[in-house]
C-alpha cells in the first residue's frame, strides 16, 4: 500500500511540475544576462565584434531545464522534447530535441528546429559547460 501512494505521489508530483511548463511553452535553456555586465564582458563583447560578428550577447544557462531535457529524453527514447533557445529579443528559436547519447561525462543532444526537418541542432554539455 505504501508503495501505491509512493507511486502516486511520485506521478501527480511529476503532472504537477510538468503540466504549468506545458500551457508556457517550452522551458528555456538560456537567458541574456541582466544589465550591468562587468567591464571585463564589455570587453569580449568588443573583441567579439571587431572579429566580424554581426550579432552577439552573454547569456546565462539553465542548467535545470537542460537536466529535465535529458531526463525526459532517458523516460521516453525517439519522443521529442522541446526547447526554446532565445538567441536575441528578436530571435527564438524552438528545438525539438529527439535523442541523447551520455558518455565519458560528455552528454550530447540531436535534433531539429521544430518545423524545419531540413536542420539540426547538437547541444553538447561536458565539464560545467555546453554549446
Amino acid at each position: 500500500m505504501d508503495t501505491l501512494r509512493t507511486l502516486l505521489a511520485s506521478f501527480l508530483v511529476s503532472f504537477a511540475l510538468v503540466a504549468p511548463s506545458a500551457a508556457q511553452g517550452p522551458p528555456t535553456l538560456f537567458s541574456p544576462q541582466q544589465p550591468g555586465q562587468s567591464p571585463e564582458l564589455m570587453a569580449k563583447a568588443a573583441d567579439v565584434t571587431d572579429r566580424g560578428v554581426v550579432r552577439a550577447r552573454d547569456v546565462t544557462p539553465h542548467w535545470q531545464a537542460l537536466e529535465q531535457l535529458q531526463l525526459a529524453l532517458e523516460a521516453q527514447p525517439g519522443v521529442p522534447q522541446q526547447v526554446a533557445l532565445p538567441f536575441f529579443d528578436d530571435a527564438t528559436l524552438v528545438a525539438s530535441i529527439d535523442r541523447v547519447e551520455a558518455r565519458n561525462n560528455v552528454t550530447n543532444l540531436f535534433g531539429n528546429i521544430a518545423g524545419d526537418p531540413l536542420s539540426s541542432v547538437t547541444i553538447v554539455q561536458a565539464r560545467g559547460t555546453f554549446a
